[in-house]
């Protein structure tokens, strides 16, 4: 029997012409078990027949767990469309049914550049609950120096400096763990993937934003990665947790730097984008829809600005501006600039009581200095 099957893949594999899978999305944020994931993706193929491809779906540690074949599709949109905001349009090129028993966590399709899968939890009470950083993933991904992201991109190769964009789409290609230290997930993940906790559910910013059932009966919320923006709901949520009197652990650089909000594109219903105009800051726009809705408190920009009236101080101790960093200094142009903050060098103590400080003689207003 095993024999016949050989020789049954080898015929299959003879009459396949097989891709080189360069990047792709999904259709959604993030799933439960018993849900299909839609794959939307582009390949380079080696001729102009039907195209066919066999790629795995591994977990965060690289271990295959399933692997399934699709077809494959040349190219993609042009960057005229406007792609980091309107979407890629690729083609749906595959689709897999998630296990039921599956646990939750991080999973990458393995094309050449992995398109990361969370896979939610269909525990309703879980003790501990991970938040994965999408929205931060979403502002810092760009593909190439012609498309947009939450930044500026300095010219190359003759090409004209780029400005940033305040919108993006979620239907599009995104950074991975390990292209770039912005992200700061992946080693996390991979640690804690191999831990014995088996009450868990791994969920992303747009999760946290739009369902608080998600975490209030967790015992612990862990925020991990670069977890630079948050929108206002989302961190409503995680006040709410803490004030409940439930505990969370920040592992993330930068916290709650930046407000951002989603939104679904006027023109394409299919389209859900994310948006932060960055106010004033900069060279950045200034963001007037949020006053088109009469909702000053919307507006998308540093959350330290007194307009917001909600500093991260008030949710985790420190913000990019007022904690953990002290003078700064770089090179520019072969000269040194120095830039003198206003910050407290450190990390501001709010909760002596919390059983992390145990015995270590810190009181409310105490700085840890930035080694």
């Amino acid at each position: 029997m095993k024999t016949i099957k050989l020789i049954i893949i080898i015929s299959l594999l003879s009459k396949c012409t097989f891709a080189l899978i360069l990047e792709g999305y999904t259709d959604k944020v993030s799933y439960l078990p018993g849900e299909t994931v839609k794959f939307f993706t582009r390949s380079i193929e080696s001729n102009g027949q039907d195209q066919f491809s066999i790629k795995d779906v591994n977990d965060v540690n690289v271990g295959s767990l399933v692997t399934f074949q699709f077809n494959t599709q040349n190219g993609g949109p042009s960057i005229s469309d406007n792609v980091f905001i309107n979407g890629y349009s690729y083609t749906l090129t595959a689709s897999w049914l998630i296990p039921s028993n599956l646990k939750s966590g991080i999973y990458y399709f393995n094309t050449l550049s992995k398109i990361p899968i969370v896979v939610k939890s269909s525990n309703p009470t879980p003790d501990i609950v991970v938040i994965y950083p999408t929205n931060t993933i979403q502002a810092y991904s760009s593909n190439g120096v012609d498309q947009k992201n939450f930044y500026n991109h300095n010219g190359s190769n003759g090409n004209p400096p780029i400005l940033y964009s305040p919108i993006v789409s979620f239907k599009r290609p995104v950074l991975r763990d390990g292209q770039t230290q912005i992200m700061n997930s992946e080693g996390f993940l991979q640690w804690f993937n191999l831990q014995s906790y088996s009450s868990v559910n791994v969920i992303t910013d747009v999760d946290l934003d739009a369902d608080y059932s998600l975490i209030d009966s967790a015992k612990l919320l862990i925020v991990i990665g670069h977890s630079e923006y948050w929108t206002r709901q989302a961190r409503l949520n995680f006040d709410r947790f803490v004030d409940e009197g439930h505990h969370a652990m920040v592992l993330s650089g930068n916290t709650m730097c930046w407000q951002a909000r989603y939104q679904t594109d006027p023109n394409n219903a299919n389209n859900p984008q994310l948006v932060c105009y960055k106010g004033a800051y900069g060279s950045y726009q200034q963001d007037d829809s949020y006053m088109i809705n009469n909702h000053p408190l919307l507006e998308t920009t540093l959350w330290e600005k007194p307009e917001l009236k909600y500093s991260g101080l008030a949710s985790v101790g420190s913000d990019w501006y007022n904690g953990g960093y002290g003078e700064t200094q770089y090179v520019a142009n072969t000269s040194i600039v120095s830039e003198q903050y206003s910050g407290y060098g450190g990390f501001y103590i709010t909760n002596p009581y919390s059983p992390i400080l145990a015995n270590t003689g810190l009181n409310y207003g105490s700085i840890i200095p930035r080694l």
